[in-house]
């Protein structure tokens, strides 16, 4: 029995392969849609241009200082530990601060999401 058109092994790598594309895409969709809402259409491709370039240099900037962060409390505790422990602990230090980070910024979205799902407040007139 021949297989039929489309079932053999790169088609199917292919097929895997687009639909976990799809699925990886969608939250930075989702963001994409979320910044460029209110632009006009003429503005539609500065904008993403832009929304593209602040990711691209908050990573590079962010894992940059994370980087400085580890390697300082590296050297901070070298002379006191083992070299290798002393890597980790410098490691682990910044993971810490990315994690609070993160925390800080679930936050602060959840706050600016509940403060634009609240219905405005209608003054009364007496």
């Amino acid at each position: 029995m021949k297989p039929g058109r489309g079932t053999g092994l790169p088609v199917r790598v292919f097929r895997q392969r687009r639909r976990a594309h799809r699925c990886e895409s969608r939250p930075t969709g989702a963001l994409t849609v979320t910044a460029l809402t209110g632009t006009t259409d003429e503005n539609a491709g500065l904008g993403s241009a832009v929304l593209t370039s602040v990711q691209q240099l908050g990573g590079a900037v962010g894992l940059a200082v994370l980087v400085a962060l580890a390697t300082q409390r590296r050297d901070a505790l070298a002379a006191s530990l083992a070299d290798q422990r002393a890597v980790t602990e410098g490691f682990s230090f910044a993971l810490r601060i990315a994690a609070a980070l993160v925390v800080l910024g679930a936050v602060l979205i959840a706050t600016m999401l509940r403060d634009t799902t609240r219905p405005a407040t209608q003054k009364a007139v007496g």
